[in-house]
This record gives C-alpha cells, sequence and structure tokens, in this order.
C-alpha cells in the first residue's frame, strides 16, 4: 500500500495590483489560478501598519498585526483570473497592505511575502476630494471671499490631491437663470468650461473672466465638480462673493468754487457719502496753491457725524480749517477720497477762493489779492422804489409840513390887511380873534406872551395914522 506523503509548500502566486474604486468604496483583487496544484484555496490578508519596517519580504508570522479578509476561497477548476471585490468604509484614508496566501489540499501553505508579488500597498481612498477656490483680481492670487469690483479676475482651484480630469466649473451671479434674462453667467451658457492646469500642476487649475463696470450688486456663485484619481467625485457650491462694480458718490456741500473766505474766518467742510454695501475710508486733502509751486497737504479721515443707526455704506461728515492756513490768496483745492470695501474709489475735487481783506482810513476795503471782495455781477439789484420807500416818506412828510406853515402864512395876511380900528377896544379888553392871534405870534408859548403883546399894541398906537 503506497501513502503520498505532501508537505511541500504550494508554487508562489502572483498578485495583481489591487485596484481602488473610490466612487464605488470598493477594492479589486486579482490573481492568476495556479496550475501546479488541484483544490488549492486562496485567503487574502490587510495590514494597516508597516509589516516589513525597512524590508522587501517577510512572513506572516512575523507580525502580528494581519487581519483575514478572504478565507480559503477556493475557485473552480474552469477559473483561470479570479476576481475578488472587498467592500470600503466611506472617507477612508490611508494606507494598507494586502497580501495573498495559497494553501494546497493537503494543508501546506507558503506563507512567505515579497512586496508587489503576491503583497501590494494600497492607498484606501474613499474620501472626496477637496478644493479651495479663490478668486483674484489683476493677476493676484486671490481671496476666498469678499465684494468684487470691476475688473478682470483669475479663478484659482487648489485641490488637496491630484485630479483625473479638470474640474468643471459653472460662474454666475446668484439671482442668474438658465434661458432667462435675470441674472448674469461669466461662463458659457449651456456648455461645459473645464479650469486649465497651471504650469502643468494636477492640483492647480484656473480659469480667467471679467465683472464689467456698472453690474448690479449681486453674490457670485462658483460650482465646481472634481474627481480624483481613483474616481471620487464631488460637486459643491461656493457664494462667498458679491459684486460691486459701482464706486462711491460724493455730495460736497461745501465749500464750492463760488465759496470765498476772509483771513480769520473758517472753511467748514460739510459733505455726505453713500455707497451700494459698505464704506471702509473716507478722506480728504487740501492743497496750498502758491505763487510758484502748490503744496500738498497730508491726506487726513474726515470728522464722522453720521447719526446712530445709520448703515454702514453712508458717512456723513463736518469739520473746520482756518482759512489763514492757506498764505496767498487765491483759490485753493480741496480733494475728498471714499473707498469702499471692495476697493472702488472715488475722487471728488473742488476749489474755493481765500483772500485778505482790509478797510484803510477812508473807508475802502482793500484786498490782498487786488480784487473786490465780492464780485459786483453777483450782487443782488436794488429794489426800485416806492411811495412807501423810507426815502419818499420823508419828502412827503416834510412837504406836507411846508403847506401848512403857508397856509398859516396866507392866513395871517389876511388878517393883517383888515381895518386895526376895528380891532380897537380898551387897553385891556381884546376879543378872542385878537387873543387867537397874539398867541399865534408868540409861538404858542404861554410864558411870556402877555408883555410881548402889549409891547406889540403900544407899536401900533404909536404909529401915525394916515
Amino acid at each position: 500500500m503506497s501513502v503520498r506523503e505532501d508537505t511541500l509548500a504550494p508554487a508562489p502566486v502572483q498578485l495583481a495590483q489591487p485596484m481602488l474604486q473610490g466612487s464605488q468604496n470598493s477594492l479589486l483583487i486579482s490573481w492568476i489560478n495556479s496550475l501546479a496544484e488541484e483544490d488549492e484555496s486562496y485567503s487574502i490578508w490587510r495590514h494597516l501598519g508597516t509589516p516589513f519596517e525597512n524590508n522587501e519580504t517577510g512572513n506572516l508570522s512575523d507580525d502580528e498585526g494581519w487581519e483575514l479578509m478572504i478565507d480559503a476561497y477556493t475557485p473552480q477548476s474552469s477559473e483561470t483570473t479570479i476576481l475578488r471585490e472587498l467592500w470600503l468604509q466611506e472617507n477612508l484614508d490611508r494606507h494598507a497592505w494586502y497580501a495573498l496566501i495559497v494553501a494546497d489540499s493537503w494543508g501546506n501553505s507558503r506563507d512567505s511575502v515579497s512586496n508587489r508579488s503576491n503583497v501590494w500597498l494600497v492607498h484606501e481612498d474613499t474620501t472626496p476630494p477637496d478644493a479651495e477656490i479663490l478668486l483674484g483680481i489683476g493677476g493676484e492670487e486671490g481671496m476666498p471671499g469678499g465684494p468684487l469690483k470691476s475688473g478682470d479676475y483669475r479663478l484659482h482651484i487648489h485641490s488637496v490631491e491630484p485630479l483625473e480630469e479638470f474640474p468643471m466649473i459653472q460662474v454666475h451671479t446668484e439671482n442668474y437663470i438658465e434661458g432667462s434674462a435675470i441674472g448674469t453667467t461669466f461662463t458659457p451658457e449651456g456648455e461645459v468650461t473645464r479650469a486649465t492646469p497651471f504650469l502643468a500642476s494636477d492640483t492647480h487649475f484656473i480659469w480667467d473672466f471679467t465683472i464689467p463696470g456698472g453690474m448690479e450688486t449681486n453674490n457670485v456663485s462658483v460650482s465646481v465638480t472634481l474627481v480624483d484619481v481613483v474616481g471620487n467625485s464631488h460637486s459643491f457650491s461656493l457664494t462667498n462673493w458679491s459684486v460691486d462694480s459701482k464706486a462711491p458718490t460724493i455730495e460736497l456741500f461745501s465749500p464750492s468754487s463760488e465759496s470765498k473766505y476772509l483771513y480769520g474766518t473758517e472753511i467748514r467742510i460739510h459733505g455726505v457719502v453713500t455707497d451700494d454695501v459698505e464704506l471702509i475710508e473716507v478722506k480728504y486733502q487740501f492743497t496750498n496753491v502758491g505763487e510758484f509751486f502748490n503744496e500738498e497737504f497730508e491726506w487726513g479721515n474726515v470728522t464722522v457725524i453720521t447719526p446712530l443707526g445709520t448703515p454702514s455704506n453712508t458717512v456723513v461728515f463736518s469739520m473746520t480749517e482756518p482759512a489763514s492756513t492757506f498764505e496767498d490768496p487765491g483759490n485753493h483745492i480741496l480733494k475728498i477720497m471714499a473707498k469702499d470695501s471692495a476697493g472702488n474709489e472715488k475722487l471728488f475735487t473742488t476749489t474755493f477762493y481765500v483772500d485778505h481783506c482790509y478797510e484803510n482810513i477812508s473807508g475802502i476795503t482793500l484786498c490782498q489779492s487786488g480784487k473786490s471782495p465780492f464780485n459786483e455781477g453777483e450782487q443782488e439789484p436794488e429794489a426800485p422804489l416806492s411811495l412807501t420807500s423810507p426815502p419818499y416818506v420823508i419828502i412827503i412828510a416834510v412837504g406836507s409840513f411846508n403847506l401848512l406853515l403857508l397856509f398859516f402864512a396866507i392866513m395871517m395876511g389876511v388878517l393883517a390887511a383888515q381895518d386895526p380900528s376895528k380891532k380897537k377896544k380898551g387897553d385891556d379888553d381884546f376879543d378872542d380873534e385878537d387873543d387867537w392871534m397874539l398867541e399865534f405870534m408868540s409861538g404858542g408859548d404861554d410864558g411870556g406872551s402877555a408883555d410881548t403883546a402889549d409891547a406889540g399894541l403900544a407899536e401900533l398906537e404909536a404909529a401915525p395914522k394916515t
């Protein structure tokens, strides 16, 4: 009776490089069925550490970290290529060793492993790719959010891992509705737009577009689809930016090109600045215009007097500057600069007139500039005189008084022409008419009127009669 003794380990088998299917959370393992054995079985082991340390070969018994994934799979005799699939957890991002061990029907197994022969290091990646999205103007690297003024922009996509294909992108305003006139799209409508690699990079991609001036304020939406080298995909949208292509509006109440100031007075700078989003800076600068050169003062922040509760897109300012600051008489310059949160700037420039005028001993006003302190053309015309004007009132009153005096003079002449004998009576007797006449001639003064009257009668009686 013969007995077959088999204590030899099976012939080595070759494990093909495992294929990770990240989008399906699975790992495909394949090998060729050994023709040197019959009824053999195969086992798949996994190690999450470093079983070989710095070596390329080893044995399962050398490390206790091996875990059995597929136990003693016995293929059919007709199977030449064996394919098995292992399911993985979601959001994995780790490295693991996978080893293939073969055993014959007698239980003899080959436990030795060799790198890239029957053991492979696999990157278990079931985590979707992610990326940082930046928008930059004029060649700048960009920012992950914030206001955007008008200009040429570049979209930057920085992936955290190499990508299998160029990212698909869509850039439009948040209110955009495809196929309608609502909103604005920066990527071509109805087309697939992909970002392109920056300097042949597989993690940095770019795409250029323009924000025109005068666009209405709205949020900007960026949609991106990423696919990594193992098929994990990730689609997401960001709305971290807003279009602010309008510059602030500056309204200056004073001074103006019509304003004139004399030394010793104060120049009041008063105005309001508004923006459609938010203001971050309002400043001013004077320029002293001299005879031979101009002196620009330092920029300074305005004095804000905005009432409490006013939105951040409105600034009301008011401050004063002595007119004596400007040595030379003439026109000088004031600039107001406003800047919003997107970087849009607005410059407002005006002029005002400063002079040094004084009055000499003759009462004539003289100015250092040689000009009249006020332009005659700017003076309001005098209103035409009427009968109720003060000069006419005085003239009418004086004329009326003179008429009364003339009337009394005529009355006196008429009375004086009458016969005095009709008036003569006793030395002490006079009729009422004579009393009135005497009182009128004495000026109506009671004191001394009698003596004056007696003296007048005495002269009349002493006069010779004809």
